[in-house]
């Protein structure tokens, strides 16, 4: 048989950006709009030819170790199946306990616990890569699987035909038949075995195919086609049906042609000479001459000699078959070459003087590197679309992720710049370019940055606004207070208010772990400074105490700490809140937080100030003053809320330092009987509670009390009897110690 090796993985990198989002929870649209269009889902690229011919070369294929690579697709399966994010949507499932009809009728044979297959389909397909990925590796292990018990089914029939032989031999030529010589399974049944494994692996490339247009780009549509054509033709050729082998066969021959010609999913065009480009051209030429060719050649030849099809009649064929699959190709890699388009048009503005300079800390640093530039303008051409993409969430998300990506590619590359630098020899030059690619990867990561604040503080924005309309309905806070001093509880508007001040307060946290990054960020100071500190231990040490000079009036700095200040003190500001709600009722210590949001935010209010062109300085000031007089209204609240729980007039506190004080007896906790609180304030109530009944036990000390008890029963006896008593022990004592030994006979005598 032929050794089918053509195909496994590349090097699918992934970005994984870690950032806070949540959904929109704000107030739903009117009912008289028309519900929005769901956007179209994020594309996968997959590389199904060089993904699969790397995982075959690597994992016994090379040596027609068909069983290997079986074993290395069942744990590659298991591993995608069992990854957290799609867990749920690919794993197996059992059927505990079955007591419909339709499902007995289904499942037959199952009992009572039954195995159910986890069906995968398009829908599927858009959720996750994994899904894509995991019907692709069930067509390589059902086809490994076949083509290892197509190797038992050739030696079970050279081993049958030799034991003929032998049997003829020994009987004078007559075949009595191989009693005794049968195998376990017999040829026949090995053949069924793998035909049924071989339209299995076709039916999940079919399926791949199906998936593949749905949630895939245009060049992993085509290659998903190429590959169904193959498996198909794979089937159909072991099947005899040569007609059909041919027209998939051909058309799995036309697409790598066309891909080997250019047309691939690298994202490329004919010009590009890169040498990964050149090696995927190479390698789908070659599966195109070697493999694919020689099984079409077998085909035709299978048609001729069976007189099935004559020779002009199958060239029709592969001329027809050939004309349709081009016409597909070309409608597939048309959004392919468009993108191609771009790319070159990014490229030519790079080579241009595009971003040849950007502006970072009063240092304009310039951009030699052609692939940052390109880097630079996919940057700006998302963040265009991203201004001018409207309310549109799901869309904006999606350009959110893009751009993330397209930030993450740019920072790779400066920090590839940045270590070549670095490993190069000091010297002036040197110290240059690392000062500029210092410069430029904070440049890099400090827009990242202010990309995910603005997304965040977007969402704080919004929930803050619907924390305050909540806020006015509740005539600011009095409800609660009254709530507080009738002894009720808030329910689930207070339970819903402490979640929505956690999720800010989080959110608040995030920010401030950004903007705390933001004043850790590489670059700024002066490139002589930077030089003299690269040169040695005693100018670093000079260079140090000036660059410390320079970074108390760096204004890039002034303006981060004053961001950390305002940010401090809003999330200071909520987890006091959070800390005075009903399901924590701890008042003093939110009192004290209070106090340190208002030291926070006064701080934050100068800093701001001090900031000469800060952006959003206006603003920023604005809020600061109004969340002064928040908090202020907050802790008079708090401070009131704790003196009813401290007078008995509020509801059981949850305060540690209100239960410290009720153990002293200066607080009063709900519960204590009126004997105990008696020099107590008590504003009144439905019911009395006067005394415990039983009493509670207190805890004394043990050992004085039982020395005590001791000397009691002592005290019953008189002195003098005890020191006889005492006397007459002793002396028995004496007399006993004398008579023993060995000398105690004579002492005796």
């Amino acid at each position: 048989h032929l050794a089918l090796d053509y195909l496994s993985s590349s090097n699918a990198h992934t970005h994984t950006h870690q950032y806070i989002m949540s959904e929109d929870n704000n107030t739903p649209p009117p009912e008289s709009s028309p519900p929005p269009t769901p956007p179209p889902n994020p594309k996968f690229n997959i590389p199904i030819h060089t993904l699969i011919e790397t995982s075959q070369s690597s994992h016994g294929l090379r040596h027609n170790d068909y069983n290997q690579y079986r074993s290395y697709c069942t744990n590659r399966l298991s591993r995608l199946r069992h990854d957290g994010s799609i867990r749920k949507t690919l794993s197996h499932s059992v059927i505990h306990g079955i007591s419909s009809a339709e499902s007995k009728n289904q499942l037959k044979k199952g009992g009572k616990h039954a195995f159910l297959k986890k069906a995968l389909g398009a829908e599927e397909a858009t959720q996750h890569v994994n899904v894509m990925l995991v019907t692709l590796y069930c067509a390589e292990r059902c086809w490994s699987h076949a083509m290892e018990m197509k190797a038992d089914y050739d030696d079970a029939l050279s081993s049958r035909s030799n034991a003929s032989n032998s049997k003829k031999k020994e009987k004078g030529g007559v075949v009595l038949g191989l009693v005794g010589d049968k195998s376990k399974s017999s040829p026949g049944s090995i053949r069924q075995h793998y035909l049924k494994k071989l339209k299995k692996a076709a039916k999940y490339a079919t399926d791949l195919e199906e998936m593949a247009k749905v949630a895939a780009d245009d060049g992993t549509v085509v290659e998903a086609r190429g590959y169904a054509c193959w498996m198909r033709g794979n089937a159909m050729l072991e099947l005899g049906d040569w007609q059909t082998a041919c027209t998939e066969y051909g058309a799995a021959l036309t697409i790598c042609q066309a891909l080997g010609s250019g047309g691939g999913s690298s994202g490329t065009n004919d010009e590009s000479k890169t040498i990964e480009d050149l090696e995927l051209r190479d390698f789908f030429t070659s599966r195109a001459q070697h493999v694919i060719q020689p099984v079409l050649r077998y085909c035709q030849y299978e048609l001729q000699e069976g007189g099935i099809m004559t020779e002009e009649e199958i060239l029709n064929l592969m001329k027809s078959s050939q004309q349709d699959t081009e016409t597909e190709l070309q409608n597939q890699l048309v959004t392919s070459k468009l993108a191609s388009i771009q790319e070159q048009k990014l490229q030519n503005e790079a080579l241009g003087g595009s971003m040849s300079t950007i502006h970072f800390r009063s240092n304009d640093v310039p951009v030699d590197n052609k692939n940052v530039r390109v880097a630079l303008l996919k940057i700006a051409n998302f963040d265009e679309e991203l201004q001018n993409c409207g309310k549109n969430s799901k869309k904006k998300e999606q350009l959110f992720l893009q751009l993330l990506t397209a930030y993450d590619d740019a920072i790779s590359l400066v920090s590839e710049d940045l270590k070549e630098y670095q490993n190069m020899k000091r010297g002036p030059a040197v110290n240059t370019k690392r000062f500029e690619c210092c410069n430029l990867l904070g440049f890099v990561s400090f827009e990242k940055l202010k990309l995910c604040m603005k997304r965040n503080e977007d969402m704080v924005n919004d929930l803050r606004e619907e924390d305050c309309r909540i806020m006015k309905k509740n005539v600011g806070g009095r409800k609660k207070v009254d709530e507080a001093s009738n002894g009720g509880s808030g329910g689930e508007d207070e339970n819903s208010e402490a979640k929505r001040v956690e999720e800010i307060a989080h959110l608040y946290d995030a920010l401030l772990q950004d903007a705390r990054s933001v004043s850790n960020l590489p670059g700024g100071g002066d490139v002589n400074r930077f030089i003299n500190a690269e040169d040695g231990a005693s100018a670093a040490d000079n260079a140090g105490s000036m660059m410390e000079e320079e970074k108390l009036e760096d204004e890039f700095l002034l303006e981060a700490n004053a961001n950390v200040l305002r940010l401090r003190a809003l999330r200071c500001y909520y987890v006091a809140r959070l800390y005075a709600s009903s399901t924590l009722e701890k008042y003093v210590e939110a009192s004290k937080l209070f106090e340190q949001a208002l030291t926070l935010s006064v701080e934050a209010a100068e800093e701001i100030g001090a900031c000469q062109d800060m952006d959003g300085g206006e603003e920023y000031m604005e809020s600061m003053e109004a969340l002064e007089k928040e908090i202020k209204g907050a802790k008079f609240r708090a401070e009131a809320c704790a003196y009813l729980a401290r007078s008995g007039g509020g509801s059981t506190t949850k305060s540690s330092s209100s239960s410290k004080s009720s153990g002293g007896g200066g607080g009063v906790v709900a519960g204590r009987s009126l004997l105990s609180r008696l020099d107590d304030f008590d504003s009144g109530g439905k019911t009395f509670h006067l005394v415990d009944v039983p009493p509670h036990l207190e805890p004394i000390p043990c050992k004085p009390t039982f020395f005590d008890i001791a000397l009691n029963h002592v005290g019953e006896f008189p002195m003098e009897e005890l020191q006889m008593f005492v006397d007459e022990y002793s002396k028995e004592k004496q007399e006993q110690q004398r008579s023993g030994g060995i000398l105690g006979w004579f002492r005796r005598g």
